[in-house]
């Protein structure tokens, strides 16, 4: 019976729940609506076959990805099968934030000593480049692509083999999808992460257990930056319909098996039979192919036994079982078939086919025998070929010798560098090929492929390994420092035996050096020369230096690399030393002792003040940023507030941009505890403001600075131990706190902040028992205007929710929502609201808070999915449904909420919706 035939018979008869609830979901697909379903099983019972027989029978467009259960194998490699030209592209527009250059500069004028002064006074800067978005840019950018392929159904295979980054891509797709015609299915066996499978030949009694644990080790996969795998696949779960996949019971093998081959065995030979099957679908044919190959003969219409039951020897693991019916197989099949079983994911038909000189017909007479003996299965695309068991890849594989194997490598490497794969296809078969070495350009290139994702824990593991492989690589980087230290210092090159030559030989020898510098600079030393040497270094220096103790650049090799930056144009070094630096900060914030600290205080130094122009503030934030992060400085916030006073005063001419910097420098003084420094910033900046009271929005930002000002007041208050200084401090708080209530009704009389203000300045009037007599006052008058305001008439109601830190944006929106004639209900904190169900009295809902606010933790799991399909509009989005619109107003602090707030104030955009 083939393959495809019994399988169906079996799935009626056994799964047609399973079946059903399948069906039901792609049918909700057509009419428009999503689903999830995570087919969960302890081990592979054939949930795979039985998710593919399904789908076969499907007209709904479907992509497929398959967890690859290989190390060190590609981030985001399950959806390369199915999306290849999204990947491909987004590496190339990565590419290009670290290539393009600088505003255009000129080359000469920043070269040499003059380039050093006019590098620090130059008012020219570079692009905004690396600034990252609220959420992964490649993540924001899969799921506009995936929108425009709605309804499709989402299948992946054997999740549990999928590398993190995937499974980050799948938890944000869930959210983003959750309400769109997109049905996501997935299979996996958890269980497997926890419970490697013993290789056949250690699974004997005369093994050590020694032995065997080590054996189990190995086969574990490591876990990437401290995440286990199986957590993140929990979570995944846990957002979706879950159905566990069970094995067939022995009962009801028992009795398929009866009917099946009209046969009756004895109770010893069917527990035997029943055993080797483990209860899964896959094996259940791989038995029957055995039986009608060694030990049944079809007689007419029945089977029969070729020998008495006593004769009668099985395999004893399905292994053994797989090879027995691997004997019979034509040569040029187990020859494509191995081809095939050392690739790793789904092998497209076409690319098989390159692998050797076959006609079409021999080739499609290759297939049928695959399809037949239930080796290979296609996908209903029908040109994509997938093992119907990882057991049944394996024993292919087996039964190729090492030489063999490593010839296939590297036939399939040779086929793939035809193609133009990525290069982590290659690598996987130039490791494992005839000549290993050739896989050192594919691990850097894999490596920089996964940095230019985002992928910066992946990338190191790929140039951990390859550390691994070629211990080489250290005399490798030895040779290249002295061929670039010999080009611009050729004393540094020189054997230690020569340091005892003749004073006259020394003059000889200097008067040479002399000559033949002067003669390779007119030759060969080019600009592109030094640079792919530097290059070659900065690549080298990836692999080698991962968990040394001794940093690599020494000071000579230092001085070098800043002369010759400063031999050419920032642009021209800035693509090779910001991605080092942002890799390396990045690995530092999971792993401080990953790369050598002096290195990388080097690398930042040069790159900070050599090569980015001191003025180019966009960049030196985001650097000093990532340092931040990183924690390897300890007075990174104060560089920081200091680059942000002076980014603020570059940015004069433009009020609200100047008066936000100034409002985040004073921020960050406060996090270092520069009180005083902080206080300045913001008298400085209300006094801007006072200058510019005409640029719209900007009256919003004085009312944040005298409420940040009471606020540094206030903790500067908390830590002064002498209490003339600590009264002093507070009344300041107290003060500024007025102020901040009298600038508001200024704006607004009926402010929910001036009320809030005015009873958190009460309560420290309380605590530093000050006089409150002006407070009180306050109150009263805040009490009478809040009364006015719930006597007025409103058409609708508006449910604002926000974080404790963005109540200065909540004054903002308050105004916008009653100036619509239509009544705000401002909540604060964390609450358990569904975004997509709201209560009927409300007319729409917006959503104000930052990353760092811990009131809303649980709502950024899901709201940059949420958003990533949402309209957007420079830095807010608005998401709309039937019912009402949803705004949301983010940003990563809660300063860059409240700049976020002020465009969508002055956007309008609210009363087209209201």
């Amino acid at each position: 019976m083939e393959m495809q035939k019994l399988l169906e018979m079996l799935f009626v008869l056994e799964k047609e729940e399973e079946k059903n609830a399948i069906e039901e979901k792609i049918l909700r697909l057509k009419n428009g609506k999503g689903g999830t379903l995570f087919l969960r099983s302890e081990k592979d019972f054939g949930q795979n076959l039985f998710v593919r027989y399904i789908l076969a029978k499907s007209e709904t467009t479907c992509y497929y990805g398959k967890g690859a259960n290989q190390a060190l194998f590609a981030p985001y490699s399950p959806f390369f099968s199915c999306f290849p030209e999204f990947f491909s592209q987004f590496s190339k527009k990565s590419e290009k934030r670290f290539s393009q250059e600088l505003d255009g500069l000129e080359n000469a004028v920043y070269k040499g000593t003059i380039g050093k002064a006019t590098r620090y006074f130059s008012r020219q800067h570079g692009k905004h480049l690396l600034l990252e978005g609220l959420e992964n840019p490649l993540f924001l950018e899969f799921a506009q692509f995936l929108e425009k392929k709605l309804p499709c159904i989402l299948y992946l295979e054997d999740l549990h083999n999928a590398d993190l980054a995937t499974l980050r891509l799948l938890a944000f797709l869930l959210d983003a999808f959750s309400h769109k015609p997109l049905f996501f299915l997935f299979t996996a066996s958890p269980e497997v992460l926890d419970n490697p499978e013993l290789p056949l030949e250690l699974r004997g009694g005369n093994i050590s257990a020694m032995m065997k644990i080590k054996a189990l080790q190995r086969t574990v996969r490591p876990k990437i930056a401290g995440r286990d795998p199986k957590q993140l696949l929990q979570e995944i779960a846990q957002r979706m319909d879950v159905m566990d996949f069970y094995p067939i019971d022995e009962k009801n093998l028992t009795n398929i098996i009866k009917k099946l081959l009209n046969l009756r065995f004895s109770e010893k030979l069917l527990a035997r039979l029943i055993g080797l099957m483990e209860g899964s679908f896959f094996s259940f044919y791989q038995v029957l192919v055995y039986l009608s190959q060694n030990i049944l003969v079809h007689n007419g219409k029945k089977w029969q036994l070729k020998y008495a039951e006593d004769e009668i020897v099985l395999p004893i693991y399905l292994e053994e079982l797989l090879k027995e019916n691997l004997q019979d197989i034509s040569t040029d099949s187990l020859l494509a078939l191995q081809h095939a079983a050392c690739f790793v994911g789904p092998l497209d038909w076409d690319l098989w086919k390159n692998t050797q000189d076959h006609t079409e017909e021999k080739w499609q007479s290759i297939l049928q025998e695959s399809l037949e003996k239930g080796i290979l299965q296609q996908y209903p695309d029908k040109n994509t070929l997938v093992f119907a068991n990882e057991k049944q890849r394996e024993a292919i594989l087996r039964e190729s010798k090492a030489s063999e194997k490593m010839e296939i490598h590297t036939n399939w490497a040779m086929c793939i560098e035809k193609l133009k794969f990525p290069a982590y296809f290659s690598l996987h078969f130039l490791k494992n090929g005839i000549e290993p070495q050739d896989s050192l350009n594919p691990f850097l290139q894999a490596g920089w492929n996964a940095e230019l994702s985002g992928c910066y824990e992946e990338g190191y593991e790929f140039y951990k390994e390859a550390s691994k492989c070629f211990p080489e690589l250290k005399e490798m980087l030895e040779e290249e420092k002295k061929s670039i230290l010999g080009l611009f210092d050729p004393y540094t090159t020189r054997e230690k035996g020569e340091t005892q030559k003749s004073s006259l030989q020394k003059m000889k020898e200097n008067m040479s050096f002399f000559i033949s510098s002067n003669i390779q600079k007119r030759k060969k030393q080019t600009q592109e020369e030094i640079k792919e040497r530097l290059y070659r270094i900065l690549s080298l220096y990836r692999l080698v230096a991962i968990d040394a103790e001794d940093a690599i650049f020494d000071t000579t090799l230092q001085r070098i690399i800043k002369k010759i930056v400063y031999a050419y144009s920032p642009q021209t070094f800035f693509p090779l030393f910001a991605p080092l630096s942002l890799y390396l900060l990045k690995v530092c914030h999971w792993n401080k002792k990953a790369y050598p600290r002096e290195d990388i205080l080097f690398f930042f130094d040069i790159l900070t003040q050599d090569i980015l122009f001191r003025r180019d503030y966009t960049n030196q934030i985001f650097f000093w940023q990532e340092m931040q992060k990183a924690q390897i400085q300890s007075d990174s916030e104060r560089r920081l507030f200091g680059i942000w006073e002076k980014k603020a005063k570059q940015e004069s001419k433009n009020p609200l941009s100047c008066s936000l910097s100034y409002i985040q420098a004073a921020q960050l003084a406060k996090q270092s505890k520069a009180y005083f420094h902080a206080a300045r910033l913001l008298y400085t900046n209300i006094q801007y403001i006072g200058q510019n009271l005409e640029t719209p929005g900007i009256s919003y930002l004085e009312i944040e600075s005298l409420r940040q000002l009471g606020i540094v007041y206030e903790k500067a208050a908390k830590e002064e131990e002498q209490e003339e200084k600590k009264h002093f401090q507070a009344t300041q708080a107290i003060a500024a706190y007025i102020d901040c209530v009298n600038q508001i009704w200024r704006i607004h009389e009926h402010s929910w902040l001036a009320c809030k203000i005015i009873d958190h300045a009460l309560e420290v009037c309380q605590i530093y028992s000050l006089e409150n007599d002006m407070l009180v006052s306050l109150q009263k008058k805040a009490l009478s205007k809040k009364a006015v305001l719930y006597d007025g008439e409103y058409t609708g109601k508006v449910l604002v929710l926000a974080g404790q830190e963005e109540i200065s944006a909540v004054e903002i929106v308050e105004k916008e929502i009653l100036e619509e004639g239509v009544f705000p209900e401002i909540l604060l904190g964390k609450y358990d609201i569904d975004l997509q169900k709201l209560p009927q009295e409300y007319s729409s809902l917006i959503l104000i808070t930052s990353q760092s606010s811990p009131e809303f933790k649980d709502f950024w799991k899901t709201l940059p999915g949420i958003i990533a399909t949402s309209k957007r509009y420079e830095s807010y989005y608005i998401s709309e449904n039937s019912q009402y619109p949803c705004f949301f107003l983010l940003g990563k602090e809660p300063l860059d909420t409240l700049e976020t707030t002020v465009k969508f104030s002055q956007s309008k955009k609210l009363s087209s919706y209201i």
